[in-house]
């Protein structure tokens, strides 16, 4: 669907013909605020792609509002300018927010990790954000206001520089996270936002119950469309995406799987129905996919397979 997005530069130039205008009528029925924010966006200014950095694996998205001499300047130049504007789509209505009230003040950034492992960036507080594979992160380049508002896609980790005068928020699409300095795991996605307090405390809202709640350290909200819970952090390897080191201490063989396809690009598939007679007990820090692999058959009397780059475990009876 990249051609949609110039058929939107026709379309906010008054180009289109009959065919493309119905094109346009679709996306606009199953993309409203997203029509809205790029209709917006192009009446203030322009997009600016820094391009792929390939030291730091980011693409830069710089949002600019400046206004443009004429509304014929080409909204998408190239197909990399296609899929940075894709990158700001799934942003959703909270970047929108971002884009519209702060627009006029300063540039807003959004960041996209483009490998298959963990990276970090640091904004002009001197928070550090470290953003996972296929994780996207917008923010102002310097922040303005009473707060350091971003949003989140995808997984990160931020360590939050200190400022009790000036809280931090983390902006995604079920949630508001709340925090004056400490560090923590953000897991975000359409409907679920998982917060892992590592260090001090945070607050959780919930844009769709509207119920806040304090997460101190060791704990974990979970926030859903019918609200927002808090529970004791069970899982030892919600950094291990982040570190590459996972601690197994009695782990069924799914949970040894789910957790290990949270570092590895290589994915391991399992069937989660079958009753698996095993427990694994062991540490890993960076090691290769394969030795952890050998170390699961051996232990759990099971074959594996590699088909298509991906992995496939089989129990003994299969």
């Amino acid at each position: 669907m990249n051609d949609i997005y110039i058929i939107l530069s026709k379309h906010f130039s008054d180009a289109t013909n009959s065919e493309e205008d119905k094109l346009i009528a679709e996306y606009r029925e199953l993309n409203p605020d997203e029509y809205d924010m790029l209709h917006k966006l192009w009446e203030r200014g322009g997009i600016e792609t820094q391009e792929f950095d390939s030291s730091k694996a980011l693409r830069n998205i710089k949002l600019r509002s400046k206004k443009q001499n004429s509304k014929t300047i080409p909204f998408i130049r190239s197909f990399r300018k296609m899929a940075a504007v894709a990158a700001i789509l799934i942003m959703g209505t909270v970047s929108a927010y971002l884009l519209l009230d702060n627009f006029s003040q300063t540039e807003l950034i959004v960041t996209e990790n483009l490998l298959d492992k963990a990276i970090s960036i640091e904004l002009e507080d001197g928070t550090i954000v470290w953003l996972n594979k296929g994780a996207s992160l917008s923010y102002l380049e310097k922040f303005t206001g009473s707060f350091r508002d971003v949003k989140l896609y995808g997984k990160a980790f931020f360590d939050v520089a200190g400022n009790k005068n000036y809280p931090f928020i983390i902006n995604t699409s079920n949630s508001k996270i709340t925090v004056l300095g400490t560090s923590f795991n953000v897991s975000s996605h359409s409907n679920i936002t998982e917060v892992n307090v590592k260090t001090g405390i945070v607050e959780v809202l919930s844009l769709h119950s509207n119920k806040k709640i304090i997460v101190n350290n060791n704990q974990t909200a979970l926030s859903e469309n019918d609200g927002v819970r808090i529970f004791k952090t069970e899982n030892s390897n919600y950094l291990a995406w982040k570190s590459g080191f996972f601690e197994f201490n009695n782990a069924s063989l799914v949970d040894v799987v789910r957790d290990l396809n949270t570092y590895y690009s290589s994915k391991i598939e399992i069937d989660t129905t079958q009753i698996y007679d095993c427990s694994l007990n062991a540490e890993f820090k960076n090691a290769k996919l394969e030795d952890i692999l050998e170390v699961l058959k051996t232990t759990c009397d099971i074959s594996i397979e590699r088909r298509d780059g991906k992995y496939r475990i089989k129990g003994s009876n299969n």
